[in-house]
């Protein structure tokens, strides 16, 4: 259990490439509490259902975007929030159908991809050797990158 606490930070840096997007989740002071959360079960690796659930922070977040509080955000409410020239795309990648919204439902496929993308043994949980790989690689091609660049 260790190993998996002090590899939360390289899920988060793992995460960092989604920078505001209402689909990652924002670093926060001691990993261990997120990982108390998002491996709600107590086995020691993140399930994909934990994974696309464990995501409170990032819920909260796409909660606020939704001034309006229809359940989704559309392009307006998305560029309001923070301001920068980037957004415009970021909501494009974000709003996969292209209905000029992003639903939870596109919040919840986008994390479920994360997590495959994470799970390399394909087992269907996330352990601490997959979170360090996936940040090495990440660190590979990003020098930086890492929880420590933070």
């Amino acid at each position: 259990m260790r190993s998996l606490v002090l590899a939360v930070p390289a899920l988060f840096a793992a995460c960092a490439a989604f920078a505001q997007d209402p689909t990652a989740t924002p670093p926060q002071d001691g990993g261990h509490d997120m990982m108390t959360l998002m491996d709600t079960d107590r086995d020691g690796a993140v399930s994909r259902e934990e994974f696309v659930k464990g995501h409170v922070r990032a819920d909260d977040y796409f909660a606020r975007l939704d001034a309006n509080k229809d359940g989704a955000v559309s392009r307006e409410e998305f560029l309001a929030e923070p301001p920068g020239p980037k957004r415009s795309e970021r909501f494009k990648q974000l709003d996969t159908n292209g209905d000029g919204r992003i639903t939870r439902e596109e919040v919840d496929a986008r994390r479920t991809a994360r997590f495959d993308m994470l799970d390399s043994n394909r087992d269907g949980k996330l352990t601490a050797d997959e979170i360090e790989a996936a940040h090495a690689a990440m660190k590979r091609r990003k020098p930086g990158a890492g929880p420590e660049a933070q």
